[in-house]
């Protein structure tokens, strides 16, 4: 889920009543407000009343390990024991 803030977004996963933040992503020098989330073909298009920016929606590979991989599972993430790395469930 991607939550909006001034010039950013926040990438969380909630699990019943726990929410886990995942992932900030700055997206705007100043702190435009975010207007607009449009998830499409593994994208995020996000808009301000200025600016337009589009980030990857996918980021399985930023997570170094086990344990924080398994916290993105709901992005589609898992862990890896082949390559030691955490991956895409749709790259498989």
């Amino acid at each position: 889920m991607y939550v909006a803030d001034r010039g950013e977004i926040h990438q969380v996963e909630v699990v019943g009543q726990n929410t886990t933040l995942l992932q900030e992503i700055p997206l705007f020098a100043s702190n435009e407000p975010v207007n607009n989330i449009l998830l499409h073909t593994g994208q995020a298009l996000v808009g301000s009343p200025l600016s337009l920016a589009r980030v990857q929606a996918e980021g399985c590979a930023l997570y170094p390990n086990c344990e924080l991989c398994a916290r993105a599972r709901g992005l589609g993430c898992v862990w890896s024991e082949k390559e030691a790395a955490c991956r895409s469930t749709a790259a498989k």
